[in-house]
Order: C-alpha cells, then sequence, then structure tokens
C-alpha cells in the first residue's frame, strides 16, 4: 500500500514539472493554449489516481486515460502552431481548434491498439513548422530563439530516454524503478516544454511590440 501511495505522489508531484510552461501562456495570454494544458494536468492526476489505487473517479480509469491522451496529444500540436510562427491570428486559431478536433477523433478511431492516425496528425504538424521554418521568409514569420530550442531539445531527448527507460522496468515488473522513471520523464518533458514555449514570441500578447493583425474571430 505504501509503495502504491508514494508512486502516485511521485508522478503527482512530478506532473506538476508542467506548471511553467502554463505560466508561460498565462502571460502571454494563450487561453486555449492554457486551458488544454490544464486540463491535461487534471485529467493526468485522477488517472495516476485512479490507477494507483484501482477504483473510480467518477469515471474509470481507462476513461480517464483515453482523455488524457487526448489533451495531451492537442497540447502537443498546440505548440507546433506555436512554433509555427503565424503572424495572421486567424491562421492560429483555425490551427489550433483543427489540431484539438482531430486529436480527439484521431484518438477515437486509433483506440488503444493503434496509432497510425495519431502519428499521421503529428507528423503533419511537425511538417508545417519544418516549412514554416524552412521555407518562409523572415518578414512574414515570428523569430526563433536557438538557444531555447537547444534547450528543449535536449530536454526532449532525455524525457525519450526516461521513456524506453520507464518501458523496461515495467517489463521486468520493477513498479518503484517504474515510478521514478516516469517521474523523470515528467520532469523533462516539462522542462521541454517550457523551453519549446519560450522559442517563440507570442505575437498577439499587447505586452509585445510585435502585434499581428487581428482576427476576426474574436
Amino acid at each position: 500500500m505504501l509503495l502504491t501511495v508514494g508512486r502516485f505522489v511521485l508522478l503527482a508531484l512530478t506532473d506538476a514539472a508542467m506548471l511553467p510552461a502554463l505560466n508561460v501562456m498565462k502571460r502571454n495570454r494563450r487561453h486555449f493554449e492554457l486551458f488544454v494544458g490544464i486540463l491535461q494536468l487534471v485529467t493526468s492526476f485522477f488517472f495516476n489516481a485512479a490507477e494507483a489505487f484501482n477504483t473510480q473517479l467518477f469515471l474509470t480509469e481507462i476513461k480517464w486515460h483515453f482523455i488524457s491522451d487526448v489533451v495531451s496529444l492537442a497540447y502537443f500540436l498546440l505548440l507546433c502552431v506555436h512554433l509555427m510562427g503565424y503572424k495572421d491570428e486567424n491562421h492560429n486559431i483555425i490551427l489550433r481548434y483543427v489540431a484539438f478536433s482531430c486529436a480527439w477523433i484521431f484518438k477515437t478511431k486509433d483506440g488503444w491498439n493503434y496509432i497510425a492516425c495519431e502519428e499521421m496528425l503529428v507528423v503533419c504538424y511537425l511538417f508545417g513548422v519544418l516549412y514554416r521554418r524552412g521555407c518562409t521568409r523572415a518578414n512574414d514569420i515570428s523569430p526563433f530563439n536557438k538557444q531555447y530550442g537547444v534547450n528543449a531539445m535536449l530536454c526532449l531527448v532525455g524525457a525519450a530516454c526516461m521513456w524506453f527507460t520507464s518501458i523496461y522496468f515495467d517489463q521486468d515488473e520493477d513498479h518503484m524503478a517504474w515510478g521514478v522513471a516516469e517521474g523523470l520523464m515528467h520532469m523533462l518533458a516539462g522542462a521541454a516544454f517550457y523551453y519549446a514555449w519560450l522559442t517563440v514570441p507570442c505575437l498577439d500578447s499587447k505586452k509585445d511590440d510585435l502585434i499581428p493583425m487581428q482576427s476576426s474571430y474574436v
């Protein structure tokens, strides 16, 4: 029982590593991204609790897991939209809502046994980032902070290593080691998201001198 509680507390605390990234979104007044980020934290907390204590917290563990996966995927896609650096806020708004909707639909299509549709969605948005950063004129795209980008990539590589490590410990049924690896993965992923959100300035913030076109949707 103590081992179960300890693992849950560790995962719950390390989920808080996403809070610095949420603070960046709050400062930049990215309300939709902030909503998705907070929802990701909440659903992750309830999923971890339901799994650790083998109980139902309004929803079953599997349903919390599903929602957590959908929101996590959407959160990553929203980051991709941010990295695309569109100055026209109409593009940003459309891409955000398409990302959230497709994350939900594609996860529902894939279920638990496949990830083909989700992979395709991620590849499309990553391609959008690469295309924008590689083929767009400098005056049509927001600047990119390379140092923050390097920091984000290093943290992301570290998180990936911890993810593979957690898989190894899970197969070995070493639950405590698995919990530690998962916790470290969450912390490194949180740092990666934090630096990634800082790589590109939020051009629709009133605190920024670079004001983009006003959106016709708000």
